[in-house]
């Protein structure tokens, strides 16, 4: 979680440096500005469910991982879907968004119960 709070602040800090670093080309800098708001919000957001799945992993709970992921690309097309029509290429990260919420939350739920599964 410090890692993605250290570059969700660079991010929200510096995000145009950032982009400034990889590209000297203004059209490609001007390009990049409307999908900021992704780039500083992703690194919470991705954390926790990488951080999960790990938990998952370490725990063999494949079944889980797997229910999980079925949700999870249920949330991206469902995402998806909805802000295509008014969001155009942005609908994309509202789907992968999505997809990783839906990731967080279901294995936030699931950890309790399983966790009694194990210590038992």
């Amino acid at each position: 979680m410090g890692v993605g709070g250290v570059f969700t602040l660079v991010y929200a800090l510096w995000g145009s440096g950032c982009i400034g670093l990889m590209t000297d080309d203004a059209a490609v800098r001007a390009a990049a500005e409307p999908y900021m708001g992704w780039l500083i919000a992703m690194p919470i957001v991705s954390t926790l469910a990488f951080m999960w799945d790990g938990v998952y992993v370490g725990a063999a709970a494949g079944k889980e991982i797997m229910i999980a992921m079925i949700w999870a690309a249920v949330a991206f097309v469902a995402g998806y879907v909805a802000t295509a029509p008014a969001w155009g290429v942005q609908a994309i990260y509202v789907g992968y968004f999505a997809h990783l919420l839906a990731r967080v939350l279901y294995l936030t739920a699931k950890w309790h119960p399983l966790s009694r599964k194990i210590t038992a």
